[in-house]
């Protein structure tokens, strides 16, 4: 039986295309879990760290403290980042997933609302 936890000579997300951030993220909690350490956001991070290289650590050197202020905000930072490869969603998920609201976009659902939105 293999071993379920990556040894950091192993653990390594360079931010390709190719490379699934979930899967990276999921190996980094694995092996903190190994550690008893999965509670200790600050762990999580540091250790997150020392796992990138490439565009990835460009990235995150450039990001922002409060992205860094613990392993959930950086998590949620990189997936919004890295996009996840289409192949590393499983088909059932895919179609799983509900449509889209109607008149739904996410270049528009984040903005308020104009105050003469259907006043006319």
């Amino acid at each position: 039986m293999s071993d379920q936890t990556s040894s950091p000579e192993e653990l390594i997300f360079y931010g390709k295309e190719d490379e699934d951030v979930t899967s990276f993220l999921q190996k980094v909690k694995r092996v903190a879990f190994g550690q008893r350490r999965q509670r200790d956001q600050e762990w999580l991070v540091d250790y997150l760290e020392t796992c990138l290289s490439g565009k990835a650590l460009i990235w995150y050197l450039g990001l922002d403290e409060k992205s860094k202020s613990s392993f959930t905000t950086l998590s949620i930072a990189m997936i919004g980042h890295f996009p996840v490869p289409s192949a590393s969603i499983p088909s059932a998920l895919a179609a799983a997933a509900p449509p889209p609201a109607p008149g739904f976009s996410p270049s528009t659902s984040l903005s308020r609302p104009s105050p003469n939105n259907g006043d006319a």
